[in-house]
């Protein structure tokens, strides 16, 4: 996958999983992407330390669609990354 046209691009990763009572459920976290070299990160709105995406999860990033944009924080792309149940 190319990353260059990624960085300086708002990027969210959707964790999607169920809740306790095993409903859907799901979080998001926005950043920027930042690319460098072959590697790319995302650096958090709220800051800490980024996020390196591993080059087999990058192919996953998907263009949002409006209805999802306004959702995500205004992010561009979206990475969705799957969780178990949540502990109940």
């Amino acid at each position: 996958m190319n990353l260059a046209p990624l960085s300086g691009k708002r990027l969210a990763i959707l964790v999607a999983g169920k809740d306790a009572s095993g409903e859907d459920d799901w979080r998001a976290a926005v950043g920027t992407a930042r690319v460098e070299g072959a590697r790319l990160f995302v650096d958090w709105d709220e800051g800490g330390e980024p996020l390196e995406i591993e080059p087999e999860s990058a192919g996953s990033i998907r263009r949002t669609t409006k209805d999802l944009r306004a959702m995500l924080g205004n992010a561009e792309y979206f990475l969705r990354v799957d969780a178990g149940a949540a502990p109940g």
